[in-house]
């Protein structure tokens, strides 16, 4: 109901902005309803390493893999061409017309994507010609194989590797805001329903927190025992008088 909601206040909006009615008749007068929390899914290496185990066909594997490694949106690696990929410098390049927002940027094309892509027949303009449906069913059946469950229990979807992307970016230390850029989130609160903060980050940032408290407490100490000694008022004039 949410989504038909947002929906419908975007055609209104539009309609506003082409001047066909005076206002938004439901801006602000309806409330969205309370969404339960977004699924705490975060695939690591070793999860998707178990998932790539279990895939044998090719362009579920390749499918996969990139978009546990680029963050890509399902709807990008469906139109993905062949065109758009750039071996050499490690890049995708994501048109505006594939993106959800129509801005559009570039993503990671690491050497394991760049092998699994490379396997693939090159039969046509699209990197991907299976249906996506067939490839998710494929994927599917590796996850309930291999096992792979998230902190809730739940098995990760598609969409589950998207959101184990910006989450494992964000903890090897990349700025929140070079985050949003490579996944193409311009919304804060969008953004953070991608950035899944698990117990262990909180204990890693209290780790990080009392090792660098510690660094300049000690740096500060070393200041004070090379900052030269203040003679005293006493001791002033007495050296002035004995000379």
């Amino acid at each position: 109901m949410n989504r038909e909601v947002c929906l419908l206040h975007r055609v209104l909006n539009f309609a506003v902005s082409r001047r066909m009615i005076p206002a938004n008749p439901i801006k602000g007068a309806v409330k969205l309803l309370r969404e339960p929390p977004p699924p705490d899914v975060v695939v690591d290496e070793r999860g998707i390493a178990a998932i790539l185990e279990q895939l044998r066909d090719e362009q579920a594997r390749a499918w996969t893999v990139l978009a546990f490694e680029s963050g890509m949106r399902r709807g990008e690696i469906r139109r993905l061409c062949w065109r758009q990929l750039d071996f050499a410098a490690g890049t995708i390049a994501v048109p505006g017309a594939h993106t959800k927002n129509g801005r559009g940027r570039t993503v990671e094309f690491p050497p394991r994507s760049q092998a699994a892509v490379a396997a693939l027949a090159r039969a046509h303009e699209r990197v991907f010609t299976a249906h996506p449906r067939f490839l998710y069913g494929l994927y599917v059946a590796a996850v309930n194989t291999a096992g792979v469950v998230g902190a809730d229990g739940k098995r990760p979807t598609w969409h589950a590797l998207r959101r184990s992307y910006i989450t494992l970016i964000r903890r090897r230390g990349v700025q929140e805001t070079v985050v949003m850029k490579l996944s193409g989130h311009q919304d804060r609160s969008v953004f953070e329903r991608y950035n899944v903060v698990a117990d262990d980050d909180i204990r890693e940032a209290m780790k990080a927190n009392a090792a660098g408290r510690a660094r300049e407490l000690a740096d500060l100490r070393g200041d004070v025992r090379r900052s030269p000694r203040r003679m005293r008022p006493r001791e002033k004039f007495l050296t002035t008088a004995n000379a």
